[in-house]
């Protein structure tokens, strides 16, 4: 999806109402899905790319909240 394209104001038009509708949780959610629906678009392989850092974030996000004092290996 190109920046300029009508497809992407579209897009981006629908995702920005969506946002300011729902409360901050549904919000955060909205933006996942609107993620993968950007990276999906181009070529649904990409959603392996995004689904694995995903995963990745969410992993080194938990543990650095579970272990505080190793969290400098979590960012390395």
């Amino acid at each position: 999806m190109i920046f300029h394209s009508l497809d992407f104001v579209v897009f981006f038009v629908l995702v920005v109402g969506l946002y300011w509708l729902f409360r901050q949780r549904a919000q955060n959610v909205l933006l996942l899905v609107a993620s993968y629906v950007f990276y999906g678009y181009v070529h649904p392989w990409f959603l392996i790319l995004i689904g694995t850092s995903t995963v990745i974030d969410y992993c080194a996000a938990r543990g650095m909240e579970r272990w505080p004092e190793r969290r400098g290996r979590f960012m390395a």
